[in-house]
């Protein structure tokens, strides 16, 4: 009977791994095994033997329907915030839904830059999480979002993290850009670029650093520190083309060969 025992447990145990809709059968199934006399003379590997619970479990994921394709991030992601965006991504591509939630994104994001009200309803840390949900269904319930977005909203709120929407909007604006083949690109100089300054940045460098069927996003910043030249830094790549690193090569080398005429 110990042995029977046992092998119900271990039994059970395969089936409580399997979905929700394997479960009906999985009680049918039990409640057989249950009804088996359990006289001595029935030998308990008769009963429910291993090879019984490997078919039993084989069967059940026959009948579960076959999983989602697996989608491709085109851009990986960190940290909490980023497996945010990357749930939400994953979501709309199942959805065929990236464009629109794409876009809602980007203009709660910017809404959400311009207003100080929200700002301190996001880092409330006090609010019950029924008031937060609440609060969320009153701002945004007659948005006509898409189902997507308004569940991601209210996901947040549940969980207590608006505080990193922003964060999240940029990793999924990101993400988004990554999936239609924009890339980020940044170009610091010394000072504000002429539009010719930038067209040969962009054709001479910026380009021959991106992959095929991408384009490049610019983005301008001015840092005085590199004194002239250029910085450009397209997606995970960087080429340093500043006189102020230059500079610091040609100290470099004058201080090794000082070094070495003193030995």
């Amino acid at each position: 009977m110990r042995r029977a025992a046992g092998a119900l447990r271990g039994a059970w145990a395969i089936l409580a791994r399997q979905e929700e809709r394997a479960a009906p059968l999985a009680t049918r199934f039990l409640s057989q095994v249950a009804s088996v006399n359990r006289s001595p003379l029935v030998r308990p590997a008769l009963l429910f033997s291993r090879r019984d619970a490997r078919d039993f479990a084989d069967k059940a994921k026959e009948d579960l329907p076959p999983l989602p394709p697996p989608v491709k991030m085109p851009k990986l992601l960190s940290g909490v915030h980023g497996n945010y965006a990357a749930s939400l991504y994953v979501t709309a591509v199942r959805a065929e839904a990236t464009d629109q939630v794409d876009s809602e994104m980007r203009a709660i994001a910017a809404a959400v830059a311009q207003s100080p009200e929200f700002q301190a309803f996001a880092e409330d840390i006090f609010m019950k999480r029924e008031d937060r949900i609440e609060t969320v269904k009153k701002v945004f319930g007659d948005s006509n979002l898409h189902t997507i977005t308004m569940n991601f909203l209210t996901i947040l709120a549940e969980d207590g993290q608006f505080k990193l929407f922003p964060r999240i909007a940029k990793s999924f604006a990101e993400v988004m850009d990554a999936h239609r083949g924009r890339i980020r690109t940044l170009i610091t100089t010394a000072d504000e670029p002429s539009s010719s300054d930038l067209d040969y940045i962009k054709k001479n460098v910026v380009d021959t650093m991106l992959e095929p069927g991408q384009t490049a996003i610019i983005e301008t910043k001015i840092n005085e520190d590199i004194i002239g030249g250029c910085i450009v830094e397209v997606g995970d790549k960087l080429v340093d083309m500043s006189i102020g690193k230059r500079i610091v090569q040609i100290e470099k080398v004058l201080l090794e060969s000082l070094s070495q005429m003193d030995a």
